[in-house]
């Protein structure tokens, strides 16, 4: 992402309030744009759900819930690996091995993510309408966003910005209208079909562009280059796993122990909680905006700044680099924060209005006050995993997400069981907020020798690829 800062950075150096709106805007479009188009796209979807089949719309928001949500459990981890081995292609200056690795690594997911995708919506065969139809269209979903994931990681490559988002958004608007053709004769499992179909679009294009001027090679013995990645870089797959089952496991185990089944299935939701995550979620954009313009991109020029003065610069001279990158950081964590803050107390203060005109009812204050800390310090956590990786201090992050999910986990199973009274939320901010103090601390402890790792690292070059 601290390519796409450098070039939003551009932006904003012509000066002026016009390039400070039109940086923004880009920004938020290339941070949440794919993101903010889902939305749109699954409310109307849901919409004209609720006219034409009032009875299944929810069985279709339990569809993209569950898709999106296993598809991160199931691969979370191994796209961690994945991207580090596209990224030390890059590194090299290998663009078609990237390519050719990427693809190599698209066959068995998608064989993968088919079978998962199978069996997660079997169970639900002599319960939905059309069940072989919702089944098909539920798995060819669950493997089209497995892969897009792993697409829109990769997509930095391209360094095509605009054409990325407008490629997402006339996937969005075929799913759209394919789902609204197909519910009118097929019904959900129709419109599950349509969604589906636009999603492959997009990621067919995507993987389009990326082969685009990069021919693949032969890369001999690709498989053992991943398992050599996956024990040398255990660290990292164990942070990705573990970061997403942080994320997504309080939300599980609220969906069993107090959501509604959905026609009678196994599959449930909790709707208080779901739609607090929803919507606090969205004030994580102008924090990532902030992180791509000012944060990563600083971080990413004071490390290569350090790196070149290695060589020729006094120890003084070195250090002075260091712990001013070290007190720069910091400040951007505490402005992220602020800045989060700021725009979480303007959410809270307009949801009574948002229940009235939105949604038609009352939201539970408390529910949205507590996700929307624990959002705060998802952000946070998030991009102190990003400082860290910078120096590759795998075991530090996989201990922080480590953290997340023990005490995630083990806080909403109490609630969830013998706390009924308990508000959800409170097992996700604890979790952030021991997890961000955890790694805050490691990472800028450890730091203060950020010098010496990075020499003793160019001293052994990567030779987990040729």
């Amino acid at each position: 992402m601290a390519g796409i800062g450098f070039e939003l950075r551009k932006v904003i150096s012509k000066g002026g309030i016009t390039s400070f709106l039109s940086a923004t805007f880009s920004g938020t479009m290339i941070v949440a744009g794919p993101w903010l188009i889902s939305i749109i796209s699954i409310y109307l979807i849901q919409n004209f759900m609720s006219i034409i089949l009032p009875g299944e719309s929810l069985l279709f928001t339990a569809a993209i819930i569950y898709a999106y949500a296993f598809s991160m459990l199931v691969f979370g981890g191994l796209h961690y690996i994945a991207i580090r081995i596209l990224a030390d292609y890059l590194w090299k200056k290998q663009e078609s091995s990237a390519v050719s690795s990427m693809f190599a690594w698209c066959l068995p997911q998608s064989a993968v993510a088919l079978a998962a995708g199978f069996l997660l919506s079997l169970p639900l065969k002599n319960i939905v309408p059309n069940p072989w139809l919702f089944i098909t269209g539920f798995s060819v979903l669950f493997t089209a966003v497995s892969m897009l994931w792993l697409c829109m990681l990769f997509v930095s490559i391209l360094n095509q910005y605009l054409l990325v988002l407008l490629t997402y958004a006339g996937g969005m608007a075929v799913s759209v209208g394919l789902s609204y053709v197909f519910a009118l004769t097929r019904g959900t499992a129709g419109a599950l079909c349509g969604y589906a179909l636009g999603q492959v679009g997009v990621v067919g294009f995507l993987l389009a562009m990326i082969v685009k001027g990069r021919g693949p090679v032969r890369i001999r013995g690709f498989y053992k280059i991943i398992k050599k990645y996956v024990v040398k870089y255990r660290m990292l797959l164990v942070t990705g796993l573990c970061y997403s089952w942080g994320i997504w496991v309080d939300k599980l185990i609220f969906w069993y122990t107090r959501g509604t089944p959905i026609l009678g299935s196994f599959w449930r939701l909790y709707g208080p909680y779901d739609l607090a995550v929803y919507i606090t979620n969205l004030t994580m954009i102008p924090g990532l905006i902030f992180f791509v313009i000012a944060s990563e991109t600083g971080f990413s020029v004071g490390i290569k700044k350090i790196i070149l003065s290695l060589p020729k610069s006094r120890f003084a001279e070195i250090q002075r680099k260091k712990y001013g990158l070290l007190k720069t950081t910091r400040r951007h964590l505490k402005d992220q924060i602020f800045l989060h803050l700021a725009v979480g107390a303007v959410l809270l203060f307009l949801l009574p209005r948002l229940s009235a005109a939105i949604f038609g009812y009352s939201l539970r204050f408390d529910i949205f006050a507590i996700t929307q800390a624990g959002v705060i310090f998802h952000l946070l956590l998030f991009t102190l995993i990003n400082y860290a990786f910078y120096l590759e201090y795998y075991v530090e992050t996989a201990a922080a997400a480590m953290l997340y999910a023990g005490i995630n986990f083990i806080l909403a199973l109490v609630s969830g069981l013998w706390l009924p009274s308990v508000p959800p939320g409170i097992s996700y901010t604890a979790a952030g907020l021991a997890a961000s103090l955890y790694l805050w601390r490691r990472f800028f402890g450890k730091a203060k020798t950020a010098e010496q790792f990075i020499f003793i690292k160019s001293l052994r070059p990567s030779d987990e690829i040729d």
